[in-house]
């Protein structure tokens, strides 16, 4: 029984380790949206007429924008089976989880921001709960399917969407709101105007999301942790295979999008390398981890997930937004990396200190007592 245990907890501080760096990216992309409403800065990087800008929001296009969702989206996965399997939990304790979840998602995107993938988390969890039993070749079947399908469809409305231009009447009044407008003038533009957007959006998340959630399971079902663990050499070829891909895929992208090719194509290409480079970011921290490396930062990072994302959202809406510090449309788009930078090392620094104290975050020791019913000690 000592064995199995020190065994799963190393399992978990491994899957810790890289939800803590894909943390980093999350904060990254969410910061620069709030940035870029309505501009398609991220999405089309060679807009940008400043060459700093520019070379930025190349760097976010390419390395971050939906890898560390796709990375964080296979881990909430594989965190599912690891829960559903443990001896004294069940189906019943992971739908009072959801549903937690789904009402801190929910307060989440109304009070705060519009950006938040907490409730979709909930509403897909829910469904990957109720087909958790089915056979591990028809979960690989259906997940290969949904990504294929959801990289068309992503595809199909990325190239459609870069053809529509929005009124100058759209964009002067979203400007209006964000750069001038009251936390409750805000809230009424989001309840307005953004909230139908993600109604209508839900479904293409869904499909991507939940095939996702799939692959992060069967990485448990099939035991590749435990095979990445224990073979150095597979760990190795995974590790060439996802580098060598991305770079590839990261060339083309990059020639497609600065000749403004079919667009169609040039999202296509980058669906699978969002994939592939998510692949390797988290192969490269599973590598440093089995080799020995002391990643305590990111650890704790991971542990504290639940609460540096509320954090991190509440923090950077604060700082933009009119009724905050009001730096919308002030500050150049690059000075998102290096405030990133700075708040990630801020939550990390003081995350580190909280963890020496309390064995896990306020929203995480909420969470689980609404869970269980009580407080429940965590190693």
């Amino acid at each position: 029984m000592q064995a199995n245990k020190t065994h799963e907890n190393k399992r978990l501080s491994e899957l810790d380790a890289v939800r803590g760096f894909a943390l980093f990216g999350v904060l990254l992309v969410n910061l620069t949206m709030v940035v870029s409403v309505m501009s398609g800065g991220i999405v089309l990087p060679f807009s940008h007429d400043d060459l700093l800008n520019r070379f930025s929001a190349l760097l976010i296009n390419v390395f971050a924008e939906g890898k560390f969702y796709t990375l964080f989206a296979i881990l909430f996965g594989a965190s599912f089976k690891l829960f559903i399997d443990q001896k004294n939990n069940g189906t019943s304790l992971f739908k009072r989880r959801l549903l937690v979840l789904f009402i801190i998602g929910i307060a989440h995107l109304i009070f705060v921001w519009y950006g938040d993938i907490l409730h979709v988390y909930a509403v897909t969890g829910a469904v990957l709960l109720a087909n958790h039993r089915q056979t591990k070749e028809r979960k690989l079947k259906v997940a290969i399917a949904l990504f294929i399908f959801s990289t068309l469809l992503f595809a199909w409305a990325n190239s459609v969407s870069q053809t529509y231009t929005d009124t100058s009447a759209t964009t002067n009044a979203a400007l209006a709101v964000f750069t001038q407008g009251t936390y409750f003038e805000v809230l009424e533009y989001r309840m307005k105007m953004e909230l139908p957007n993600l109604v209508f959006n839900l479904p293409f998340v869904f499909t991507r999301i939940y095939g996702l959630f799939i692959f992060g399971s069967l990485l448990i079902e099939y035991e590749v942790l435990q095979k990445l663990r224990n073979q150095v050499d597979l760990q190795v070829k995974f590790w060439q295979y996802a580098l060598a891909t991305s770079a590839i895929l990261a060339s083309i992208k990059l020639v497609l999008e600065s000749n403004a090719a079919s667009p169609f194509l040039t999202h296509f290409i980058s669906e699978w390398l969002t994939l592939s480079l998510a692949l390797f970011y988290g192969l490269s921290i599973l590598r440093l981890h089995y080799g020995g490396f002391q990643m305590k930062w990111l650890q704790s990072m991971g542990r504290m997930a639940l609460t540096h994302y509320l954090i991190q959202t509440v923090c950077f809406t604060t700082l933009y937004y009119g009724y905050g510090g009001g730096f919308y449309e002030t500050l150049p788009f690059y000075a998102t990396i290096p405030l990133a930078i700075s708040i990630y090392a801020i939550q990390g620094t003081l995350g580190l200190f909280w963890l020496k104290r309390f064995n896990q975050g306020p929203v995480e020791y909420v969470w689980r007592i609404i869970t269980y019913g009580k407080s429940r000690k965590v190693a």
